[in-house]
């Protein structure tokens, strides 16, 4: 039996003086004290002092899975999530319903998997199991029970809910779970803004936004909620406010991805100019990202500039293997439309209604008529096939005159200017 003055000390969190007073106690101390000592010393993060305690007490009482546990808990304290597992499982052989260990050795293994290829990494799937473990004690507690544990189970279902974030075939799950860590704590940060993201990701938008409301509205949201408002702006088809979103995140937070999705939301709207600009200012940020000379290839393409295109998708190409060492498919693909649309002879061709050449590029005019033979209204391009050669050219929606939309069928008059000094 402890003193009433050490219990007022762990009841107020006073670990060091805690930590003092059980030292003045006369040796040995029983496994009661020893235990309240090792508490003392884990939660004032003197992790290494713990472990010599917790060690004692199994020696003494080798059957007793809470000890088993506490010295696993001084590893994860420290992040050294192997050999937190091994006292874990030990734990667990003793006691296979030890909720709270469960949890902590899922936790534990999650992190081992790390974030890259998780899903192929067996450490991710014991993870899961003992997820999947935790849920079925807790629909066995009494409602004591189920009271008592409610904020563990919360994590629990957020980590679970987390876990499989970027899992298309698991999205119903993903939102239940994560719904279910909101229901139970309704006011951590982090669970609702996941809860948004997984809605964001099944494609319910509406959604997404609905449960991100409620963070926008506190003072100073994260940064990563502001990201994730533009980005369900832009899924709505809110270019406009999604542009001014982000205008507003790069006053704090100049990222490459910042810029890459503005060049995105500019070139939805036909903002040739924008789009280049932010694209450049994204290779200038992270000149090692893949993704920003894809997306700058995307600009110049959208420009009908095919040739400095390819440069930009060619890079893109050579940055993914570089850190990869995998090629990017979608650079690949783009070069590939763009060879079988200019006869695998592409240029800076500028069609008309597009920005003049500078003065210092000699440019051949030639006066066309042609057909629309496909046409994307969603990313605001397409394909025209001259009428007499059968030559194809790619046209942006910016290259047709204002408030005309491009339809199949149509026969348009344009003009190809062929830049041959750039």
């Amino acid at each position: 039996m402890i003193s009433a003055e050490l219990q007022k000390m762990l009841d107020e969190n006073r670990w060091d003086d805690g930590i003092a007073y059980i030292s003045t106690l006369k040796e040995p101390l029983d496994d009661e004290l020893l235990e309240k000592l090792g508490w003392c010393y884990s939660r004032a993060t003197r992790y290494d002092d713990a472990k010599e305690i917790y060690y004692e007490l199994i020696g003494r009482q080798p059957a007793q899975a809470k000890y088993h546990y506490l010295l696993g808990y001084q590893f994860y304290g420290q992040k050294d999530y192997k050999a937190a597992i091994e006292h874990y499982e030990k734990a667990l052989e003793i006691f296979p319903d030890y909720f709270i260990v469960k949890y902590r050795l899922a936790y534990s293994y999650l992190q081992l998997a790390g974030v890259y290829m998780q899903y192929a990494k067996p450490e991710f799937w014991k993870a899961i199991n003992h997820l999947d473990g935790c849920h079925k004690i807790f629909q066995t507690y009494s409602d004591d029970q189920a009271k008592e544990n409610r904020s563990t189970y919360a994590k629990i279902c957020f980590a679970h809910g987390k876990a499989l974030l970027n899992s298309k075939n698991h999205a119903d799950k993903t939102i239940a779970l994560l719904a279910k860590a909101v229901e139970l704590n309704a006011d951590d940060y982090d669970y609702r803004y996941n809860l948004a993201q997984a809605y964001y990701n099944k494609g319910n938008f509406q959604m997404a936004m609905n449960t991100l409301k409620v963070l926008l509205k506190v003072e100073r949201p994260k940064y990563y909620v502001l990201e994730l408002n533009a980005q369900i702006l832009t899924a709505q088809g809110k270019t406009s406010e999604a542009i001014s979103a982000l205008i507003a995140i790069l006053r704090f937070r100049k990222k490459d991805y910042i810029f890459q999705r503005l060049a995105e939301n500019y070139l939805i709207i036909g903002d040739n100019k924008n789009a280049e600009n932010y694209a450049k200012q994204a290779i200038t940020a992270d000149n090692r990202n893949y993704k920003n000379f894809l997306i700058c290839g995307e600009v110049y393409r959208a420009m009908a500039q095919f040739k400095t295109a390819i440069s930009y998708f060619e890079q893109a190409r050579q940055k993914r293997q570089n850190t990869f060492s995998v090629d990017c498919v979608e650079a690949t693909r783009a070069i590939e439309e763009i060879l079988a649309v200019t006869d695998n002879n592409p240029t800076d061709a500028i069609l008309a209604n597009s920005k003049e050449p500078s003065e210092s590029t000699s440019v051949n005019s030639i006066r066309k008529s042609g057909l629309v033979i496909k046409y994307d209204g969603t990313r605001g391009f397409g394909f025209i096939t001259e009428d007499k050669t059968n030559d194809r050219y790619f046209v942006h929606i910016t290259q047709f005159p204002k408030g005309i939309i491009p339809e199949v069928g149509q026969i348009p008059l344009y003009v190809v200017h062929e830049a041959k000094g750039t």
